[in-house]
């Protein structure tokens, strides 16, 4: 035991000591530099991550400058796509300047699927998915432009589920093409298996999509089939028009906070009520249109209807959101300024479409005379 010359006591001599007590006492006594308390938060992509949760601008200046964009846009894209629902209506029957929008609309939305998949470090290239994608589609049209003269057709229905086996059986093939593709250049493991998948998704997603919900055209016939299409867009438009004013003014409880933190359960009654109100206001005008021709349900059927399509429609939102959020991307593109991408604008369109069509085939809400 040694006297401590530093303490002024007697304790064990031990190296971590012995090199202290070699340290001047003016050094000893300086203080350490203080850190900066305020660190700056790192933002990736538009998009901070705290607390494990994704973080968007919804509120404040960028929030109403969104908002501006998005009362813009849509006083664009709603005079556009009435344009192209009565050119089309007047070019004939089958549907041929909407089998032009639906080949484009596809294209552009397999590129942003495939630019997504690829983002999250899936083995998929945009082009080829695109390409797929807008031949998938354009397979729906076959019966109808050439139509086989073997197969006897009965009714409109008919020929929309045969238009519908065709589109999906041509994305059979191309799966398979794709698969055979990938056979052919395997060398080593290099995420084939999930690109496969990949590709599986996003033929299904935006084939699917599109060319089923562009078939509720011709149905209950093809001079009807607009108040079918038109219903449907109607009905999920009131549905966000409805949850976004619901949001803001009573919305408190979070609907998904980790996967869409703008949605509340406040907002989800509201799509629900909207949905409702748009698809009676919407069948509610069929008969000052087309007269005495034309027969349509009671409007408890249409507010019945009305709620699926929101309901739906909301849950195609959240199925889009699910694929953003895990390759951490905010929007699908930056294609319109205040909706993001095509697929943003498309989202509740293309999950809800084909449902929608089922009850169309089943149980019609408006029946010719």
């Amino acid at each position: 035991m040694r006297t401590d010359e530093c303490a002024g006591r007697r304790t064990h001599r031990r190296p971590a000591i012995r090199a202290i007590c070699t340290i001047p006492s003016a050094v000893r006594r300086r203080k350490r530099p203080q850190r900066c308390r305020a660190a700056p938060r790192r933002v990736v992509s538009s998009v901070a991550r705290r607390d494990g949760r994704l973080r968007f601008p919804t509120s404040g200046r960028r929030g109403k400058a969104m908002l501006r964009w998005r009362l813009l846009m849509s006083a664009i894209l709603i005079p556009a796509f009435v344009a192209i629902f009565v050119a089309d209506h007047r070019a004939g029957a089958d549907g041929r300047i909407l089998w032009v929008v639906a080949m484009l609309l596809a294209a552009r939305s397999g590129w942003e699927l495939g630019d997504l998949m690829r983002k999250g470090g899936w083995s998929v290239q945009p082009a080829p998915l695109s390409l797929a994608c807008t031949l998938g589609v354009a397979a729906f049209w076959g019966p109808r432009f050439v139509p086989h003269p073997s197969v006897q057709l009965s009714g409109s229905g008919a020929l929309v589920l045969q238009c519908a086996g065709t589109g999906l059986l041509a994305s059979s093939v191309l799966l398979a093409a794709s698969f055979a593709h990938r056979c052919i250049r395997f060398v080593a493991p290099a995420g084939h298996l999930q690109g496969l998948c990949a590709e599986a998704l996003g033929l299904l997603y935006v084939v699917g999509g599109i060319g089923l919900t562009a078939q509720l055209r011709w149905l209950p016939t093809a001079e009807l089939g607009y108040v079918a299409l038109g219903s449907l867009v109607v009905a999920v438009k009131c549905g966000d028009i409805f949850a976004y004013t619901f949001g803001r003014l009573f919305g408190k409880r979070k609907m998904a906070p980790h996967l869409s933190p703008g949605k509340t359960w406040a907002g989800f009654v509201g799509a629900l009520v909207g949905g409702g109100v748009g698809a009676c206001v919407w069948f509610g005008t069929i008969p000052s249109v087309f007269g005495e021709d034309v027969v349509v349900r009671p409007w408890p059927v249409a507010f019945g209807y009305g709620i699926v399509l929101a309901a739906v429609g909301l849950m195609g939102d959240l199925a889009e959101s699910l694929i953003k959020r895990e390759v951490e991307q905010k929007d699908a593109s930056e294609l319109l300024p205040g909706f993001g991408g095509l697929l943003d604008l498309l989202d509740s369109v293309l999950y809800s479409g084909p449902i929608i069509l089922i009850w169309w085939l089943w149980w019609p809400l408006v029946l010719p005379r």
